[in-house]
């Protein structure tokens, strides 16, 4: 059965996690993904960061199924020429170079604009197209400090903290699938193409500003008091957190905890109070939990109906419950020998299913079939390889 975007194209010239990430959420859904990478033997530099196992790192396995791979040195007029002629084909092209590179290349949204007039070109910066910081590079631990997301972790000495995982190429990524299939709804709509940049610095932001910026939202009335969140409170045993937001719930954690006198507290009578007093919150409801084991405790809060959870050890996700329950994880057998575990694509469709067709692609692993369907005969093959145009499996 196809899926959502069966019959699109995308052309990816992005690395590292973040456009990558937004291109294999569209091929889940179908898309035909082609993955341009850079000559030289390394491609995309993902490929061996992180935990390797047959020379591959699971991050790029976890960003890249159900794509192909080639291998293109955009630096020769050959190669430009033969993306020129994937462009003609393709509904997206996508890339992550610094500002300026593209239209050193001839690549850029007006060079490519006129190999198809209904493109949609899509940019991905850390920064920027402009300003100060444009041309500077960017990682995600780099935007994290930037952007206030370090500083919205820091504990009460006040020492800034990065998120523990690549939190702003996800946004980013997350951002961009969403993007491009808006802009292909619009062409669907109007015929016509357009252009499409989006920054990690702007996507960081406005993820931040949500709920963590809210003393800076009201012009006129800005305030030092900083977003509050309900702590993880220890158990005997563990660690659990509980939502005490409404009425409700903060009257059922009462009668859960056995203890009337949290309830009787007058600094946690209503909504604006306990949300304004969340650290005082949290060291009473601690004071209490201390005292159960974490097993009979999510009983007698499951019974109550309180918003709970106990905190899940990393090497435990795989066995959750619930996970087990949504199928979120599935097990497939590498080429090579061996198997990966990693996430289904995360929305179910019932018309149009997303699949995964096949893992991440070797480096360069479709060059010679990609160069086939463009009509390149195998003696201009054997020439392109040769030359070093481009790189990949030998060619037939």
């Amino acid at each position: 059965m196809p899926g959502a975007l069966t019959g699109v194209r995308i052309i990816d010239a992005t690395s590292l996690f973040a456009g990558p990430l937004a291109t294999m959420t569209l091929a889940d859904q179908g898309a035909d993904v082609i993955k341009v990478e850079p000559p030289g033997g390394q491609g995309d530099l993902l490929r061996k960061m992180g935990i390797l196992h047959q020379g591959v790192a699971a991050t790029f396995h976890a960003v890249n199924r159900n794509k192909r791979s080639i291998v293109l040195n955009l630096r020769d007029e050959r190669g430009q020429a033969i993306l020129h002629r994937l462009i003609r084909d393709s509904d997206v092209f996508i890339h992550s170079f610094r500002p300026g590179v593209a239209a050193r290349l001839g690549i850029d949204e007006p060079g490519l604009r006129a190999v198809r007039d209904d493109l949609i070109h899509v940019s991905l910066t850390g920064w920027g197209e402009t300003g100060p910081l444009a041309a500077r590079p960017a990682y995600d631990s780099i935007v994290q400090a930037a952007s206030g997301l370090a500083a919205s972790q820091a504990g009460p000495d006040g020492r800034p903290e990065l998120i523990h995982n690549a939190l702003v190429d996800k946004v980013s990524g997350l951002n961009l699938a969403q993007c491009i299939t808006a802009a292909l709804f619009a062409r669907a709509q109007t015929g016509a193409g357009q252009h499409v940049e989006l920054n990690m610095l702007d996507a960081a932001v406005a993820f931040l500003w949500l709920d963590v910026m809210q003393h800076r939202t009201f012009v006129g009335h800005e305030s030092e008091e900083r977003n509050a969140w309900m702590r993880l409170v220890q158990t005997r045993d563990g660690w659990i957190i509980l939502s005490l937001n409404s009425d409700t719930s903060f009257r059922a954690a009462v009668e859960a905890l056995d203890d009337p006198s949290l309830g009787e507290d007058p600094r946690f009578q209503t909504v604006q109070a306990r949300g304004t007093a969340l650290d005082a919150l949290s060291e009473a409801v601690e004071e209490r939990t201390r005292h159960w084991d974490s097993a009979t405790l999510c009983e007698r809060l499951t019974a109550a109906d309180v918003p709970h959870a106990r905190v899940t050890g990393l090497e435990e996700v795989e066995d959750h419950e619930q996970v087990q329950a949504n199928g979120t994880l599935r097990e497939d057998p590498l080429p090579g020998g061996g198997a990966i575990r990693h996430t289904r694509p995360v929305a179910r469709f019932t018309a149009t299913p997303s699949s995964v067709r096949r893992l991440a692609p070797g480096l360069g692993e479709h060059t010679a079939e990609v160069l086939a369907e463009l009509g390149v005969d195998a003696r201009a093959r054997d020439t392109l390889f040769a030359e070093g145009v481009v790189e990949g499996d030998a060619p037939d």
